[in-house]
């Protein structure tokens, strides 16, 4: 009989963007993680990039009742921040956007 191998976790630590706090995270082989609560990599990108997309316009685009503007040309990022919130700040009740 044949032992399995325990995946290998890797131990990381990340901030949380709301309050600062540091969070451990335990990441996996598998890509799932436990601790904290991963959104999404915002990008970052150069004034420069910021003013050439400001340059090349607007239009106008609709999502469903909703009209929004819409850049022409995306700025290129040079990097991707990770957005973590640990679980205190993401169990804050969320505040209404005034209409």
């Amino acid at each position: 009989m044949k032992i399995k191998d325990t995946p290998k976790v890797e131990m990381v630590k990340k901030n949380c963007s709301i309050c600062g706090k540091t969070i451990p995270v335990q990441l996996f082989p598998s890509g799932k993680y436990i601790g904290g609560n991963y959104f999404c990599k915002i990008p970052l990108c150069t004034d420069e990039e910021e003013e050439k997309s400001r340059k090349a316009g607007t239009t106008k685009e609709r999502f469903g009742n909703y009209v929004f503007e819409v850049c022409n040309k995306d700025p290129k990022p040079y990097a991707f921040a990770e957005y973590w919130e640990c679980d205190k700040c993401y169990s804050l009740p969320d505040t209404k956007i005034p209409s």
